[in-house]
């Protein structure tokens, strides 16, 4: 059975008895080590048990009625919306009569490891449920692609910008505590991202960049400066975008989120939408963001970053 241990970056290690990847229910003999986050560890279960429903031909309405099971938690479950306990799972497996073994270590090991405390579960009461999942999964993501057509986009933010921006957008709604809390989980986002090397691509339009709410000039060349710096340490892509784009003024702000393991889908955050529908790993959905996101960036930006900075001095 695999064991749990605590990793760099809240991820945690699963040691298998076999070389089997977690969640991928396959394996031959060997050690193996997978590391997966939370996120990924969620939906890497949730997506293996309702395979192993289908497989068995079983309904949600079938199942809860003959574990005695609330009718709407199985279906939330597998949409995501509820986690996955070790003790309902054992429960879930004996149902569908799982394959004893690795099958059965693998997911188990996935339910341990979706329990686990994440940095954003701090921050609940001032971030709604999809975005901190998005957050968890930028733990585990190969690369990000970020779009903001008002602001630059939070993770290339300094904590001077942030607050300008938290404060002209929903400042008159939020305490000074709240705000102070804004910024310090930007800012373990950006640690855990940027530190990384992860690859991270980030557009924004010129317009945007010098955004009016911003009204301080030592802001926007300290913000301009650490821009610079990210881009010559290649922390960050950045592509400035023309205000006259095609595109520009017909899409809101997103964040694609991929990975190359095949057995996670990349997903997309919207913001501005419902929160029900912010995040989604729907192929349709996150790939005409990744089409609108080449669209709108086809060259690079230091040169043209290097001329605003002059501008404002």
């Amino acid at each position: 059975m695999g064991e749990p241990m605590n990793g760099p970056g809240n991820h945690n290690v699963v040691r298998t008895t076999r070389a089997g990847p977690v969640g991928g229910i396959s394996g031959s003999g060997g050690m193996g080590i997978a590391v997966v986050g939370r996120a990924v560890a969620r939906r890497r279960l949730r997506t293996s048990v309702r395979d192993l429903r289908l497989r068995r031909g079983l309904s949600t309405t079938t199942v809860s009625r003959d574990l005695g099971l609330p009718p709407d938690l199985l279906p939330a479950i597998e949409r995501g919306e509820r986690g996955l306990l070790p003790d309902l799972l054992g429960r879930l497996l004996t149902c569908y009569q799982a394959p004893t073994g690795d099958e059965v270590d693998q997911l188990t090991a996935l339910a341990r490891l979706a329990q686990t405390p994440h940095w954003t579960d701090t921050y609940r009461h001032i971030h709604p449920r999809p975005y901190r999942e998005m957050l968890s999964y930028e733990t585990d993501a190969t690369r990000i692609l970020c779009y903001h057509p008002r602001h630059l986009p939070a993770l290339a933010q300094t904590d001077a910008y942030a607050r300008t921006i938290i404060q002209a957008t929903a400042g008159h709604h939020l305490s000074r505590d709240d705000i102070n809390a804004r910024v310090r989980s930007q800012q373990r986002r950006q640690r855990t991202v940027l530190d990384t090397g992860r690859p991270l691509r980030i557009a924004v339009t010129e317009q945007a960049l010098l955004r009016p709410a911003v009204h301080h000039p030592r802001v926007i060349r300290q913000q301009l400066d650490h821009l610079t710096i990210l881009i010559r340490a290649a922390r960050i892509d950045l592509t400035l975008i023309p205000t006259d784009h095609p595109r520009h003024g017909r899409t809101g702000p997103f964040e694609l989120v991929e990975f190359d393991d095949p057995r996670d889908p990349d997903l997309v955050y919207r913001d501005n939408t419902a929160a029900g529908d912010a995040l989604t790993d729907t192929p349709r959905t996150v790939n005409h963001y990744r089409t609108a996101f080449a669209d709108l960036t086809h060259r690079q930006a230091l040169s043209r970053l290097h001329d605003i900075r002059e501008r404002t001095r």
